[in-house]
């Protein structure tokens, strides 16, 4: 424990100010690299565009489908804030409204923020509106997210049985079903045999002083709270409310796809979601600019849609729910304030505090 240059006491030294400015110089590197592929992605995506088609398409658009496919979106958002809720455990049921509110945020945080900083943002954004400890909340979204990775990977078995055989040659899906099946199963082994290795870990951190003396508090914190996971039940109805979710934004795609008036299967939404998991995993720009147009392209190029009909769509949909969460946050803010936001994108990373690491 040591005093910051503003007076303030903290426990480790990965808040001082040298493990700041590297913790930003990262971020900033992070966020780099992240508009560095949105705009490759945009080049790629723009190369064949035909600006005429492009526009007629535009024209065609029936506005009236796109009201339910953002309240279908809506509805994901929801399922995806209960899911996480239950996912923490410790909370009790009126704080689902704190999860809700964070995981908007942290949709807002991507809009504006490089390389999916909303992740983070939605974290802190919880610790702030529920009060849950630093470490559960950030153990807890990461495995939310890992619901959502486990999910694609479930779907994506089911998507191929309907998809062209050169389809299942692309490297990306493999490479994709791999690394979230891997993280599933070291998340399978955190949570049943995580307490063993938190027995050996004190004698490799040790060395590390404090900073190795707050990583284990944060790991044991962590594996305490993923506990309640072990029912067989729980993860169950997890998987259930991913699958759920991931129904909602197929609709939605779906119904997106209805209103430029083409009539593709009901499948296509959910290739085209699929699709946006695997891009969305990538580092990029605020807004996904470039994401969101690739996998378009590419995921409605198996159903014989052109290019630059599938960019009109793909800029479509983004706006739909990109509109969707802003109305949300909007909302939000009404009702509470712009400060509960502005404090959760200026919170660099949680403390640890001395309740926190108390067993």
């Amino acid at each position: 424990m040591r005093k910051t240059n503003c007076g303030r006491l903290v426990l480790s030294n990965p808040n001082s100010c040298n493990d700041r400015r590297d913790w930003l110089n990262g971020k900033l590197c992070l966020s780099l690299a992240g508009i560095m592929v949105s705009a490759a992605l945009v080049a790629l995506a723009l190369h064949r565009i035909d600006w005429a088609v492009f526009v007629i398409a535009l024209k065609k658009l029936t506005i009236a489908w796109l009201l339910p496919a953002g309240f279908i979106i809506l509805g994901a958002t929801m399922i995806r804030s209960l899911r996480w809720w239950f996912i923490c455990g410790t909370s009790p049921l009126h704080h689902f409204w704190s999860f809700w509110r964070a995981q908007t945020f942290g949709c807002v945080g991507n809009l504006f923020f490089p390389a999916k900083a909303g992740e983070l943002i939605r974290v802190v954004a919880l610790r702030r509106f529920a009060g849950v400890p630093g470490a559960h909340a950030l153990s807890s979204g990461i495995m939310d997210r890992l619901a959502d990775g486990l999910g694609a990977v479930l779907l994506l078995f089911v998507a191929i049985s309907r998809l062209p055989i050169e389809f299942l040659q692309g490297r990306a899906l493999i490479g994709f079903a791999l690394l979230f099946g891997s993280l599933a199963v070291l998340s399978i082994v955190f949570i049943v045999w995580g307490g063993q290795l938190s027995v050996c870990m004190p004698r490799f951190t040790g060395r590390l002083s404090i900073i190795g003396d707050g990583f284990s508090k944060r790991y044991l914190q962590a594996f305490h709270a993923a506990q309640h996971l072990r029912r067989p039940g729980r993860l169950v109805i997890i998987e259930c409310s991913t699958l759920l979710a991931f129904a909602c934004d197929t609709m939605a795609a779906w119904l997106t796809m209805v209103a430029f008036g083409w009539h593709l299967p009901f499948s296509s939404g959910l290739v085209l979601i699929l699709f946006l998991a695997i891009a969305t995993s990538l580092p990029s720009a605020p807004a996904y600019v470039g994401i969101y147009q690739i996998a378009c392209v590419f995921a409605l190029r198996l159903y014989q849609v052109g290019d630059s009909d599938a960019l009109a769509y793909s800029v479509v949909l983004q706006i739909v729910t990109f509109c969707t969460v802003l109305l949300q946050a909007a909302v939000m803010v009404f009702n509470h304030g712009f400060h509960d936001f502005h404090a959760a994108t200026h919170t660099p990373l949680p403390e640890l505090t001395a309740q926190e690491i108390t067993f």
